[in-house]
């Protein structure tokens, strides 16, 4: 649960509900200067692969199903506690990526790879062991989540894990063949894989106070202006994304790599006014947040 406060109110949006932002970003992401996804290089059907890196995208955080269904709740108002205090136990991390990578493992094997390649960056960068191409932008600056909060043991427990998954679903997609083994070459996975990072982090920063801002603090659900580094316009093209608001949720993008402009994604959200509502229940007003992403 991402929760903000902000303008006498508490913003509650579910993990699903903000990586379903990441995915609508996905699908809309390419234009004549950007690769679209499953087109970064050539493949044997890049309409697949495609599919299959949207619905990583889209489901990167679905470890957090069963957690949003009856979410810890705080002690003083009784309303879901924030992603970073149900991070400060690093079990509970670590179970809700042990459950998400694993969901779609049978189906969708690129998918899931994709989704393990994000919680080992994660996962190596709060152990300081990613590169800066690889480096999630939650980690960029002062970020309000520092690394330092992982347990060691518990991390590498994970990273074990999840390395032995990324073999076993690697081999299997290397012998289905076709676009299956193809998107196993660096041209794809590299850049899709930074893609997740991305785009989790461009919801992240319009639906939370979790990314950093360029101005210093955080982005205030989209209120600051904030930049997203290494994003791969091509495959051998990498690029800085510059966002600057420029009204109530509305900010303009620099360069511009969406398919339509300007590009309308909405988001719901719970919303409590500030220390007059007690208790987490479908009673609490809800509210569909549209962000307008406009060119320069």
């Amino acid at each position: 649960m991402l929760r903000t406060a902000q303008d006498d109110r508490i913003w509650f949006i579910s993990q699903p509900a903000h990586a379903a932002l990441s995915g609508f970003f996905a699908a809309h992401w390419g234009n004549e200067t950007f690769a679209a996804p499953g087109r970064f290089a050539p493949s044997a059907d890049p309409a697949r692969l495609a599919a299959e890196v949207i619905f990583g995208i889209e489901q990167h955080d679905n470890g957090w199903w069963e957690w949003e269904a009856d979410p810890t709740l705080s002690e003083a108002d009784q309303l879901p506690v924030g992603l970073r205090q149900v991070l400060a136990d690093p079990n509970s991390a670590a179970d809700r990526w042990r459950v998400g990578s694993r969901r779609f493992e049978r189906d969708h094997p690129y998918a899931s790879l994709l989704i393990i390649e994000h919680a080992r960056q994660l996962y190596r960068a709060g152990r300081g062991e990613s590169g800066e191409r690889e480096l999630h932008p939650i980690f960029s600056g002062k970020s309000p989540m520092a690394a330092s909060g992982q347990a060691p043991t518990v991390a590498e427990d994970l990273l074990n894990e999840l390395d032995a998954q990324a073999v076993a679903i690697g081999q299997r997609l290397h012998d289905s063949g076709g676009w299956q083994a193809e998107a196993l070459r660096p041209e794809h996975f590299e850049p899709h894989a930074r893609m997740v990072q991305i785009l989790d982090a461009l919801s992240l920063a319009l639906t939370s106070e979790i990314i950093p801002s360029t101005d210093g603090g955080s982005t205030e659900m989209g209120r600051k202006p904030f930049e997203l580094g290494w994003v791969p316009r091509t495959t051998n093209d990498w690029t800085t994304l510059r966002f600057e608001p420029v009204g109530e949720r509305a900010l303009t993008v620099e360069p511009y790599p969406f398919d339509v402009a300007p590009l309308r994604a909405p988001v719901l959200a719970t919303v409590a006014e500030a220390g007059e509502v007690s208790g987490w229940g479908p009673g609490l007003p809800q509210q569909l947040l549209e962000f307008e992403l406009r060119k320069e």
